[in-house]
C-alpha cells in the first residue's frame, strides 16, 4: 500500500513579528531612524543603525560623515537610541590629503566626565611640509589639550561637539600656535563597552628632539664661522708674504747698488 503523506502546516514567522519604531535621540529631535521587526522586543537592544549625518541635520556639508545608533531602550512600540560611532568617509581624507602636506595620525582612547570610554582616530593636516619634531610637538599639544577638554564634558556634549565641529575648531586655534594646520579631523569616534581597552599614556620626548636640532644648527653655524675665520687668517697671512718679498728684493737691490759704488770709488 502506498504511504499516505501528511501535510505540514509551515509557519510563517513574519507573521509573529512585530515592526517597531527607531528614534534618534534627543540631539537630533528623536527623528525617524526607520523600522525594524522583531518577536521579542528585549532582542532589539543592541541592534546598530547606520544612516548619514546630512540626512538628519539637512546641513550638505556633513555628507561625508556617517553615523552609527545603537537601540538602548523600549518604550511600547518605540525603540530609543543613543550614538555609538562617527565615520569619516574614506573618499572625503583622500581629497583632503594633497601634495605638500602632511597628515598626522594618531589613536587615542578617554574617558568622558560620566565615565564613557572613547576611541578616537585623529586626522591632521598641516598646509605645508613639517619635520619629525614638529609633528611630535603637535602630537602631544593635542594629546595635553583633549585631556583637559573631554574628561570635563558629558558624552552626548562632546558627541555634539564634534558634530558641529566646535571641538575641532578649538584644536586647530590651538595647534596653529605651533605650525600652520589646515585641518583637525576626527576621522573614527567610538564608545567602547568596559574591559574591551586599556587606558595607556602616550610620552614624546619633545624638548629633547627640539634641543638636539637647536644643538645641531648652532654647531652648524659655529663650524661656518671657524672655517669663515680660518680662511681670513690665510688670506692676511698670504697678503703679509706677498708684501714681505718685494721688501726683500729691495735690499738685495740695495746691497748691489752700495759693491758698484764701493768697487768704483777704489778704481778711481
Amino acid at each position: 500500500m502506498a504511504k499516505i503523506k501528511r501535510q505540514v502546516k509551515t509557519v510563517d514567522k513574519w507573521k509573529k513579528k512585530k515592526w517597531f519604531k527607531v528614534n534618534a535621540p534627543k540631539l537630533f529631535q528623536e527623528k525617524d531612524l526607520g523600522l525594524t521587526p522583531t518577536v521579542d522586543p528585549e532582542l532589539l537592544l543592541g541592534r546598530t543603525v547606520t544612516t548619514n549625518l546630512m540626512t538628519l541635520t539637512g546641513n550638505i556639508k556633513k555628507q561625508n560623515t556617517d553615523i552609527t545608533f545603537v537601540i538602548d531602550k523600549i518604550q511600547g512600540e518605540v525603540a530609543s537610541t543613543s550614538i555609538k560611532k562617527i565615520i569619516l568617509n574614506p573618499a572625503y581624507i583622500k581629497r583632503r590629503v594633497r601634495r605638500n602636506r602632511d597628515r598626522i595620525d594618531d589613536t587615542l582612547i578617554f574617558k568622558t566626565k560620566d565615565s564613557v570610554a572613547l576611541k578616537i582616530k585623529t586626522m591632521i593636516i598641516t598646509r605645508t611640509r613639517s619635520s619629525k619634531a614638529i609633528q611630535t610637538a603637535i602630537r602631544s599639544l593635542f594629546i595635553d589639550e583633549a585631556k583637559k577638554i573631554i574628561p570635563e564634558t558629558n558624552y552626548e556634549e562632546f558627541m555634539n561637539n564634534i558634530i558641529m565641529g566646535k571641538f575641532q575648531r578649538e584644536m586647530k586655534k590651538t595647534l596653529s600656535k605651533i605650525f600652520p594646520i589646515l585641518d583637525v579631523e576626527l576621522r573614527y569616534v567610538e564608545s567602547l563597552k568596559e574591559g574591551t581597552y586599556k587606558l595607556r599614556e602616550k610620552k614624546f620626548n619633545v624638548k629633547t628632539k627640539v634641543k638636539d636640532e637647536e644643538e645641531a644648527e648652532l654647531e652648524e653655524t659655529k663650524t661656518e664661522d671657524v672655517k669663515e675665520e680660518t680662511k681670513e687668517e690665510e688670506n692676511a697671512e698670504s697678503e703679509i708674504e706677498l708684501v714681505k718679498k718685494p721688501t726683500e728684493e729691495s735690499e738685495e737691490e740695495k746691497e748691489e747698488t752700495s759693491e758698484d759704488e764701493e768697487a768704483e770709488e777704489k778704481e778711481e
